[in-house]
């Protein structure tokens, strides 16, 4: 697997995260919204830099989906995702 796959990988968790778990926090009362990209970029970067990708890069296919699944999962149970204000342009 090559890292875009794993950038679609977390994209597809980050996304689902968004717009199912987090829709009724605190964050969104304040005007605040998920950066979905930046947050991918944080996630897939944490995972080049910590070597989880290179760990896992030669696994099976439905093994390695499985296990960048998990590992975007906790980083966002540990660290904030990147938010920004709702309808503010980049």
């Amino acid at each position: 697997m090559d890292i875009q796959e794993m950038r679609g990988v977390i994209h597809d968790v980050v996304w689902y995260e968004c717009n199912y778990i987090y829709a009724a926090t605190s964050d969104l009362a304040e005007g605040l919204v998920w950066d979905i990209d930046a947050t991918v970029d944080n996630i897939t970067e944490y995972l080049l830099n910590n070597g989880t990708y290179y760990e896992m890069c030669d696994w099976e296919p439905w093994r390695y989906e499985e296990g960048v699944h998990l590992a975007a999962l906790d980083y966002l149970s540990s660290y904030d995702p990147v938010l920004v204000r709702a309808g503010a342009t980049l």
